[in-house]
């Protein structure tokens, strides 16, 4: 009888472990995947606050085209096939990236790595609507995101920050913890402005 209790346990725990390991292996392949993602993501005004924007991401340099999706937020869930799209100007960039993912030194070695950078400008946008959108392309699509044009005519605030350069990870951990603290003295604003100096070396894709 104890021998079976030992036959069970031992068959339990093999069982665990085959699949724990194929919980690894797809987590490893889901990531391996992740480059070709946008990442970086950036948002900013167009000539025209109230009804222009501008994106900009990157991916992999396997994804050669990119869009955006957007739709106004009235509720419903986001639905592609009533998006607007527009096509990206997309172009290869070679930008320096840390050998190391750990990056503690100023002189940490640098290597060259070639991504698609991938620009939109949106125009005809309503003033003091609220948008969802996406980008992208076919299977490597970022999550949906919102932005809001400004109403003309109504005050807004803004924090200005500046010098939140760093050759570190740990240096912009620290400085997002500041702007977290300005959040909660200040409350809800409508954008930010840096003033410069983002980063100590701009040639550093950290």
């Amino acid at each position: 009888m104890q021998s079976k209790r030992v036959v069970l346990v031992a068959l339990g725990v093999f069982v665990a472990v085959i699949v724990l390991a194929i919980v690894l292996v797809v987590s490893i392949l889901s990531a391996r995947k992740s480059p070709n993602l946008p990442f970086n993501i950036t948002v900013t005004f167009g000539m025209d606050v109230y009804t222009q924007k501008n994106f900009c991401w990157y991916t992999s340099e396997e994804v050669e085209i990119g869009y955006i999706f957007y739709m106004e937020d009235t509720g419903d869930v986001f639905d592609m096939d009533k998006c607007t799209k527009i096509e990206a100007q997309s172009e290869k960039v070679v930008q320096k990236y840390p050998v190391d993912t750990i990056v503690e030194e100023k002189t940490t070695e640098l290597e060259d790595r070639t991504y698609m950078r991938h620009r939109v400008f949106v125009s005809g946008l309503k003033p003091g609507t609220r948008y969802l959108y996406r980008l992208g392309e076919g299977d490597n699509l970022s999550d949906v995101y919102t932005f809001k044009t400004p109403e003309q005519g109504k005050d807004f605030s803004f924090i200005i920050v500046a010098d939140s350069q760093g050759y570190k990870r740990s240096d912009f951990e620290h400085y997002k913890r500041v702007l977290d603290k300005a959040n909660d003295m200040f409350g809800d604003v409508d954008f930010y402005i840096h003033l410069g100096d983002f980063v100590d070396d701009g040639k550093n894709f950290l």
